[in-house]
């Protein structure tokens, strides 16, 4: 940043107003709720009629056992599962998800109570474009009539760490979007990703945040705002990263503890409802009131991330052509690989496992 941009500073109320206003309407019992509306108060009402059990396999997997005297540490894998099956999966639209096949050691979740019953389905999960940055995401949800069009994935980069992110959608094709036929459809996707390590983390989520966005911004085009959500999420706490691909600006949260403070094994409530928000992302937030901003600093670029002028020639690769559900990307000479520089902003080929 030079001395003439400046900080975007946001309350999570204003973003997701229309969540906290279904919440109060809900409360205060004030009016009737439309049937998408129902359908997502119905799966926060099941998650918090479940949560003593999600609270145990979400204790045991993402905070380890402790054996001999020494911590056991889960596997990526085995923390995908758990938080796809108990928690991000259990809040997001049709709670339903499929695993990226690539993944390592697949089978059901490691937590060993009976409460688990699941068989987690695999899939091809591939997002991105192989001139320009690429990945595999580790989960896809669905939200409408079984359709596994939703995502996430696992990244390991040279520090050992991994990555899951995950998207969801409704199922709509290109016919009814341009028909119109769901303007009021919660559908839509939205991408996470969780972290073993913190190293490299941020420029990944950034990356991945990047993309999701344009493709959202190029296969649904009647969405009232593109601001598209990306949870960065460790054992322990998490963070939410949007991106406005329509705007080009790129906000982050404070991170957010999964868990109240130790030694309670209780999940932290109001992490639970934002996630749940963030989830249903579609439905609850609004965007960023660009007008406000260009009246309170005089220019919306003072808070732009430029991505388009960093992208430069690769910029329509981005815009145009970066695709979800790919079971496998080509290899790319490594005379085209873009330079180190733009790694921080999503330039960055993931190598074939």
């Amino acid at each position: 940043m030079n001395e003439n941009d400046l900080a975007l500073i946001l309350e999570f109320n204003q973003l997701f107003s229309k969540g906290v206003q279904l919440l109060s309407d809900l409360k205060r019992n004030t009016r009737e709720f439309e049937e998408h509306e129902l359908a997502a108060i119905r799966i926060l009402d099941d998650f918090f009629k479940e949560k003593d059990q999600h609270e145990k396999s979400l204790n045991k997997i993402l905070r380890g056992n402790q054996c001999d005297g020494e911590k056991k540490v889960n596997s990526e894998t085995d923390i995908t599962i758990a938080l796809a099956e108990h928690l991000l999966g259990k809040l997001s639209p049709g709670k339903s998800y499929t695993i990226d096949s690539r993944v390592k050691k697949k089978g059901k979740c490691r937590c060993g109570f009976s409460h688990c019953k699941s068989d987690p389905g695999f899939g091809s999960t591939g997002i991105g474009h192989e001139e320009v940055w690429h990945g595999f995401i580790d989960i896809v949800f669905s939200s409408h009539g079984g359709i596994p069009e939703t995502a996430a994935s696992f990244v390991e980069d040279n520090q050992s760490s991994a990555t899951l992110t995950c998207s969801f959608d409704d199922g709509e094709d290109e016919k009814e979007v341009k028909g119109g036929t769901k303007q009021n459809s919660p559908g839509g996707r939205t991408i996470s990703e969780v972290k073993l390590s913190l190293s490299g983390a941020e420029s990944q989520a950034v990356a991945q945040t990047i993309v999701f966005s344009f493709i959202q911004k190029k296969r649904h085009p009647h969405f009232s705002n593109f601001l598209i959500p990306n949870i960065l999420i460790s054992p322990y706490d998490f963070r939410i990263i949007m991106y406005d691909a329509a705007n080009d600006i790129l906000i982050c949260s404070v991170p957010l503890p999964i868990f109240q403070p130790y030694p309670s094994n209780s999940l932290q409530i109001a992490s639970i409802i934002i996630l749940w928000m963030v989830l249903h992302y579609r439905m609850f937030c609004v965007g960023i009131e660009t007008s406000l901003i260009i009246e309170t600093i005089g220019e919306i670029k003072k808070i732009q991330s430029n991505f388009k002028d960093r992208a430069k020639e690769k910029l329509d690769f981005y815009v145009n052509a970066s695709k979800f559900g790919v079971q496998g990307f080509p290899l790319v000479p490594r005379a085209t690989l873009p330079s180190h520089e733009l790694l921080g902003f999503g330039i960055h080929l993931i190598p074939q496992k």
